[in-house]
């Protein structure tokens, strides 16, 4: 073997003189196989150790993936090794629709469509997508527009078009985009969609984003005016109690006047008082007409009842104060309460003018 003119000058003059020593020290200190220096452009490394280095798939797999047409081109008619599926991967993640077509055209049974898109689109490079999009023809192009929208990737999503089979393809890109904050993205997938369709996305999104808790997702999709029923909304963010969630959609019901008092209901069977407290403040101010008062006082009633049946103290004692004596006594009498609430010190509820208190912390409730 050459002794490598680096390793001559490192090593001591003794050393040199002894049989072998530089050979070996040469040979440890070079690579594996000869690829790397191929696609490098080490000319001299080449020609010095071309014989001697094995020579493998990888020369061609780092000259695609780095863009060398020209060594990929000589290394096709001048040695056997070829390359394998790395090349056509390094050329799609490297966005080098050239190479890639070149890889194809000359190594057809390598090539895997699917991994080279997949790549392709992780790594936001367009042209490539667009590419193979073109080749691939009909296919499920659900998991590469769902990666596109978690990146917020416009670009490939535009050259991944024509999205549709069938509606349902796109609920997993839009949530994707949802979830990942790409409001624009989401925007340009929902477009694609009938009224029906987006309504049916847009309800389903707003009551997934409630039940888990996510305040923004809500947020943006309320301001894009996508409401639809806010009762069922609520109904999930009461029963998770997300306060959060919660104070977002009172928000948007006080802009346009929707009832949520029935949702209280929800809260106290969940036994979720800091929820509860925050939709009495909001049922409080949402008007003294005749109706508004109404519901209100039925739906703070249905709430109480709720709450005597869980054998709830604390919900009991946060709606007894807010419910006037007139339906709290309808809804006692429906529920038989008037014989199964007491007090351990054998005292009753006191009746004030208008309605009923506890006048003892030690309450408890019978069936």
């Amino acid at each position: 073997m050459v002794v490598s003119p680096s390793v001559s000058r490192v090593l001591p003059v003794s050393i040199l003189g002894v049989s072998h020593i530089p050979e070996l020290v040469t040979a440890y200190l070079l690579p594996r196989t000869i690829d790397a220096a191929v696609y490098m452009y080490l000319h001299t490394v080449v020609q010095v150790y071309g014989d001697v280095l094995p020579w493998t798939v990888g020369a061609m797999d780092g000259a695609a993936a780095k863009g060398c047409l020209n060594i990929c081109r000589t290394l096709q008619t001048t040695r056997t090794e070829g390359c394998s599926t790395a090349a056509f991967t390094g050329a799609s993640l490297n966005g080098d629709v050239e190479i890639l077509q070149w890889l194809i055209d000359h190594y057809p049974d390598l090539y895997d469509p699917d991994q080279c898109l997949t790549v392709a689109v992780d790594a936001g490079q367009a042209d490539v997508v667009g590419f193979l999009n073109q080749r691939m023809g009909d296919y499920d192009k659900t998991p590469y527009l769902e990666i596109a929208a978690a990146k917020g990737d416009a670009r490939v999503l535009e050259e991944l078009r024509p999205w549709l089979n069938n509606p349902y393809d796109l609920d997993g890109p839009l949530h994707q985009a949802l979830d990942n904050g790409h409001e624009e993205v989401f925007d340009l997938l929902l477009e694609t969609l009938d009224r029906d369709e987006t309504s049916r996305f847009n309800f389903s999104a707003l009551n997934t984003a409630a039940y888990w808790g996510q305040a923004g997702l809500v947020e943006l999709l309320l301001r894009k005016g996508i409401v639809g029923s806010a009762r069922m909304p609520t109904y999930y963010t009461a029963t998770e109690s997300h306060l959060d969630v919660i104070n977002v959609f009172l928000a948007e019901c006080e802009r346009s006047q929707r009832d949520i008092s029935p949702v209280l209901v929800t809260a106290a069977e969940k036994d979720h008082c800091a929820v509860v407290e925050c939709l009495l403040r909001h049922v409080a101010d949402q008007g003294e007409d005749a109706i508004t008062v109404e519901t209100r006082n039925r739906s703070i009633a249905e709430a109480f009842s709720a709450a005597a049946k869980r054998r709830s103290i604390e919900m009991v004692k946060t709606l007894l104060g807010r419910c006037p004596s007139e339906f709290l006594c309808k809804s006692c009498k429906k529920l038989g309460l008037l014989k199964s609430l007491r007090l351990r010190n054998c005292c009753w509820l006191s009746v004030r003018e208008d309605i009923w208190r506890i006048v003892s912390t030690e309450t408890t409730l019978q069936q």
